[in-house]
């Protein structure tokens, strides 16, 4: 059989926790797309960057910004494919930060997610991640957020990659 399970599960120590630290982003052109990835057991450990290009940090805040990745099969067409959501927050308003929304609005994007476990995902990395509907809110009381809620989202026909911290410090000059 081509699609033999090959191992299983077994429960680990509980000391997983949700939430993501940052999202990494840069427009998807900007990985060479004929030979975008270097693979080490499954888990990308290089990114071919085209000319100087690199990946930009936004930090996000603890508790406010996730992703979800659906695994979308179809018995009756015979496909399996991946929606992946990444949604992230932004408080505060300012000009600079507009200016790289609307960017990122306008642009096929790839995205490293860094999680709140110190992993890194890949995402878009085939097809390309890209806005969706997002707002920017004035809130109402004083406790409300003023700032920005966007959320993105790549559809794919394999599921996020791990990267290693290593490719990721490579593309980000850190």
């Amino acid at each position: 059989m081509a699609c033999a399970i090959t191992s299983g599960y077994t429960l680990d120590c509980r000391e997983s926790v949700g939430g993501l630290k940052k999202v990494l982003i840069t427009n998807f052109t900007n990985v060479n797309q004929s030979t975008p990835f270097t693979f080490t057991a499954g888990v990308i450990t290089g990114i071919t960057m085209v000319g100087g290009a690199k990946f930009w940090a936004f930090e996000q805040v603890k508790e406010t910004s996730n992703y979800v990745e659906d695994i979308q099969v179809s018995d009756g067409n015979g496909t399996v494919g991946y929606l992946t959501t990444l949604t992230t927050v932004f408080n505060k308003s300012d000009t600079d930060l507009r200016n790289q929304i609307r960017l990122l609005a306008q642009s096929s994007l790839m995205i490293i997610i860094l999680d709140r476990n110190g992993k890194y995902w890949m995402m878009g990395q085939y097809a390309g991640a890209d806005m969706t509907p997002s707002k920017h809110t004035s809130g109402t009381a004083m406790a409300d957020r003023n700032g920005y809620e966007l959320t993105f989202v790549s559809k794919e026909n394999l599921p996020m990659y791990e990267i290693s911290a290593a490719a990721v410090a490579a593309v980000t000059g850190a």
